[in-house]
């Protein structure tokens, strides 16, 4: 006669002690269920202890200075950014008003304040990890440096990043696109100096 899992479940759990019965006829049934249990409860703790340190690295008051406390624009160069439908604006120190294109010197820290002349945007350069955003009447203040590393060379022979807005700003969100250009030092003080854009 076939034992079926429906009649054995049916047995163990009618029977009176039902456990201690399905422990000794199935005992490696049990000892998996046990291992099943036990790593999962392993996993878990891992994934809490995990987020613990997370969050102590997060809370930890260096971690915080580092990205609260920005440079000074007297080491870092630091660019006025205002967003509007449907570009960026990039104004240097020195004046030099560029929409759409930003280039900026290499191993060199940059400070870019962000705000918007007329809707939410969000600056963001995906793959630098850099993103705030920009509301009208606020600065936001990002900060970052390029190493000489360059992944992707662009149409200009240096090195270039997509800028792009992360906030639905309208019906030209999707194009609301630019550039980073990060160039060698001495090519960055020839551009700086010039009148071109």
């Amino acid at each position: 006669m076939p034992v079926t899992v429906q009649s054995l479940s049916y047995v163990r759990n009618h029977s009176g002690n039902h456990h201690d019965w399905f422990s000794h006829t199935f005992p490696h049934t049990v000892q998996k269920e046990r291992d099943r249990r036990r790593a999962r409860d392993r996993e878990e703790g891992k994934r809490k202890s995990e987020g613990y340190r997370i969050g102590r690295r997060v809370n930890d008051r260096n971690t915080l200075d580092f990205y609260l406390r920005h440079p000074d624009c007297k080491t870092a160069i630091c660019v006025q950014v205002e967003a509007f439908q449907w570009a960026w604006n990039f104004t240097y120190p020195n004046g030099k008003n560029v929409v759409g294109l930003l280039r900026v010197p290499q191993d060199t820290p940059i400070v870019l304040n962000v705000t918007s002349s007329d809707v939410f945007h969000s600056f963001s350069i995906q793959a630098l990890r850099i993103k705030t955003d920009a509301i009208r009447g606020r600065y936001n203040v990002i900060w970052f440096n390029v190493p000489g590393t360059c992944p992707s060379y662009g149409k200009s022979g240096f090195c270039e990043y997509r800028i792009q807005c992360f906030e639905l700003c309208g019906l030209g969100h999707a194009f609301m696109t630019g550039r980073l250009i990060v160039m060698p030092p001495t090519d960055f003080t020839n551009y700086y100096s010039s009148s071109g854009p």
